[in-house]
């Protein structure tokens, strides 16, 4: 939950595949805790976090607000696409709020979840879980059995998104479906 736990990590890629990472220390957050959940998910220890780097959230806002604007210079803009929009935009958006730094994207997102079940409803593809483990073995990103290569990376996870949002769009494509038009 934004309001009462930290952000531990950013994690994004660009279509261009540049990488953007950066671990946050969660002591930079007033008021905010790390779930046991959470840690667990992201195998979160301070000492962990402390050794591979990881920063004060105003530098990685800083760091990631600079990117986006690097980004946005380079390509033909797209917006951010993320898998749970409203989960990872809540906790950026907590992170302006908490810092005083403006992303560059406030209405520039896309919800490959939300896509991925409108084509399920629309019966372009089998019903069934909408979760980014579904669509990454879907799309092909997951090759192996069983999907995912470790319990949870954020990198992978927005390589798998990116995949999976350029996945349905071929689908919708192929199917002669208009994009994103309910």
């Amino acid at each position: 939950y934004p309001a009462t736990d930290a952000l531990l990590l950013i994690a994004a890629v660009s279509p261009g595949g540049r990488d953007f990472l950066v671990l946050i220390d969660p002591d930079s957050q007033p008021g905010k805790g790390v779930a046991a959940d959470a840690a667990l998910v992201n195998g979160f220890t301070p000492k962990r976090w402390k050794e591979l780097g990881a920063v004060p959230i105003h530098q990685a806002m800083e760091w990631f607000r600079d990117w986006l604007h690097a980004e946005q210079s380079r390509q033909p803009w797209q917006g951010i696409v993320c898998h749970n929009v409203t989960h990872d935009r809540g906790f950026l958006l907590e992170a302006e709020r908490m810092t005083g730094i403006e992303l560059p994207v406030r209405y520039d997102w896309r919800c490959s979840m939300s896509e991925f079940q409108r084509q399920m409803d629309l019966g372009l593809i089998t019903r069934g879980s909408g979760s980014l483990d579904r669509l990454g073995e879907l799309s092909g990103f997951w090759k192996k059995e069983g999907g995912r290569e470790s319990t949870h990376d954020a990198m992978q996870d927005a390589r798998a998104a990116l995949h999976g949002w350029e996945w349905l769009r071929e689908n919708a494509a192929s199917a002669g479906v208009q994009w994103g038009v309910t």
